[in-house]
């Protein structure tokens, strides 16, 4: 008998159905832990944004009461209180909120084990500037803050124009292209243009666990910057970015005529409430079928607490009418 005929019953009948079963066990796993951590994000944010919701409508409509009251120098500091009260528990609130679902997109990725390095995460909105963009909120803060204009960043000036998301798996590659070239504020395109990865094949068979130090090369920190540990992480080869916006919701086909009027018939940058923005170090890492949906799931919700911000402050009239008292130049955006 040959040695092919005795195992070929024990590889069929008993090694197959356990590697079958193993693997059907920890895809069913893999997707109950997904289904958790979504379950409990909406439960959290049920709540959260309630009493987001309600909390300013109190503080809003204390702020109205003392505007209907006389302008004496009393009032007004009522009026100033009011006020500071609002933008307070705003700023506040919503570092929390953003805090805790950057903490929940850190656990989703930890699932899906594609690196041992994790993706770097921040939301992005516009400044006071016209037209320039820069971090919300990130969670490595220790790099400096940086506001630049949007059209100086290809994959937010692509989400901006279109409102769909972005994404670029091969940084390295696009920035060479001598049309529509990648280009981003902190990368340097000359030196990136003449970059070459000698071990890029390799580096996809290992799923690569090291930092490219000639793509690091690349990228503009100063020398603050790089006192921070690991800096390099944030020379990113692969991105993706989330629109936080209703410009392609289906449902806004069919809403009412004054919302519409308000929410998709005005300036770009008051119906885009932010960028949720994803950057990591190694090439092809992110999956666009699923890290698409995922990261709409998160910037939908955030999206609810920005507008809600937004409706309580500059489309308020008593917000503004207050600013107007107190001498405190329009905001544009309330994020």
């Amino acid at each position: 008998m040959e040695p092919s005929s005795i195992f070929k019953p024990l590889i069929d009948y008993v090694l197959i159905p356990i590697i079958k079963f193993l693997c059907k066990k920890h895809y069913i796993d893999a997707r109950l832990k997904l289904c958790h951590l979504l379950h409990d994000f909406i439960c959290h944010n049920q709540g959260k944004y309630i009493e987001f919701q309600y909390s300013l409508y109190i503080k809003h409509k204390r702020l109205e009461e003392a505007l209907k009251k006389s302008n004496n120098t009393d009032n007004i500091k009522i009026i100033e209180s009011c006020y500071q009260e609002i933008d307070r528990y705003i700023m506040e609130r919503l570092k929390q909120i953003t805090q805790r679902s950057f903490s929940d997109l850190s656990k989703y990725f930890d699932m899906v084990e594609r690196s041992e390095f994790k993706p770097k995460i921040c939301l992005k909105v516009f400044m006071e500037k016209p037209g320039c963009v820069g971090n919300y909120y990130k969670i490595d803060a220790g790099l400096a803050f940086h506001e630049s204009p949007i059209e100086e960043d290809t994959g937010l000036t692509f989400v901006h124009t279109t409102g769909e998301f972005y994404i670029q798996n091969n940084i390295p590659e696009n920035a060479k292209k001598e049309e529509f070239p990648y280009t981003t504020p902190k990368l340097d395109q000359r030196r990136a243009v003449a970059y070459k990865n000698k071990k890029r094949f390799i580096n996809l068979l290992k799923k690569s666990k090291r930092i490219d130090s000639n793509w690091c090369s690349c990228w503009k920190f100063d020398d603050d910057e790089k006192r921070v540990l690991p800096w390099q992480e944030f020379c990113a080869k692969s991105t993706l970015i989330i629109p936080m916006t209703l410009r392609n919701n289906k449902s806004a086909l069919d809403v009412d005529s004054d919302f519409k009027k308000d929410f998709f018939y005005r300036n770009e940058e008051k119906d885009t409430w932010g960028f949720l923005c994803f950057d990591h170090p190694c090439e092809d890492y992110f999956d666009q079928e699923l890290d698409k949906y995922i990261g709409f799931i998160f910037a939908d919700t955030l999206s609810l607490y920005f507008l809600c911000a937004d409706i309580y402050t500059v489309r308020s009239k008593y917000y503004n009418e207050a600013e107007d008292i107190l001498q405190i130049p329009h905001k544009r955006s309330r994020t």
